[in-house]
């Protein structure tokens, strides 16, 4: 039971971290001037902010599309890759075990996210926890349409829970991953059926961002009979 709740729980904050980093990159990157101009409000060299606002929204869309592609049952993993699992398990059957450094690459790939995630949010945390405590001539402007109306004290603890979610969903995922034995037998449990409701949420969101930005202005058909 415990195992199970620990599955439930990851895979909850990889989905919530996964849409949280799809919005906030799609968001700035479909208002780029605006971002450019709130980057150039801050407190750092405006060449800066000519780097930061192509690559801050490229770095958060990377880690949304990592959140997705990282699950060891993700639906768009290879076939054969699935068959390699299966042979191995026969083989550790067999008394015959993996090796200690492919074991770690495979732990590191699957909290990469996590960690990626982490170490981004430190950088907001850090940056907004100094100008909270006045290390800034000025407190810098907002950035995140998600944050926009919240106070900077708000922000930074907003900033802070994220950061934990983060660290919290790497280590969870990683002591609740499946090994390679019996990996067939737990994704036919339903083990995939994560990575398959991730994708149906993102694409949700996705069209309701799409929406927000283009609401509609009539009814696409009369609500009444048109006379001729």
């Amino acid at each position: 039971m415990k195992t199970q709740l620990r599955h439930i729980a990851a895979y909850s904050i990889r989905i919530f971290l996964m849409v949280f980093w799809l919005y906030v990159a799609l968001d700035k990157l479909w208002g780029l001037p605006t971002f450019h101009y709130a980057l150039l409000r801050q407190p750092f060299p405006n060449w800066w902010a000519d780097i930061l606002y192509w690559a801050l929204p490229l770095a958060e869309l990377g880690i949304a599309l990592l959140f997705l592609i990282s699950s060891p049952f993700s639906v768009i993993q290879p076939i054969h890759q699935l068959a390699e699992r299966s042979e191995l398990g026969k083989r550790e059957s067999k008394g015959v075990t993996r090796s200690a450094s492919s074991s770690s690459a495979q732990a590191l790939s699957k909290g990469a996210p996590f960690l990626l995630s982490a170490l981004l949010l430190l950088a907001f945390t850090i940056y907004i926890a100094l100008g909270v405590a006045g290390f800034y001539a000025q407190r810098p402007c907002g950035c995140a349409s998600v944050f926009s109306g919240l106070s900077w004290d708000w922000h930074l603890l907003a900033n802070i829970v994220l950061l934990g979610l983060s660290i919290l969903g790497k280590s969870l995922y990683e002591s609740s991953a499946p090994t390679d034995h019996g990996t067939e037998q737990y994704a036919y449990a339903g083990g995939g059926q994560p990575t398959f409701v991730s994708c149906t949420i993102s694409f949700y969101h996705f069209l309701m961002f799409m929406r927000k930005r283009f609401p509609r202005r009539f009814a696409p058909f009369p609500g009444r009979p048109v006379d001729e």
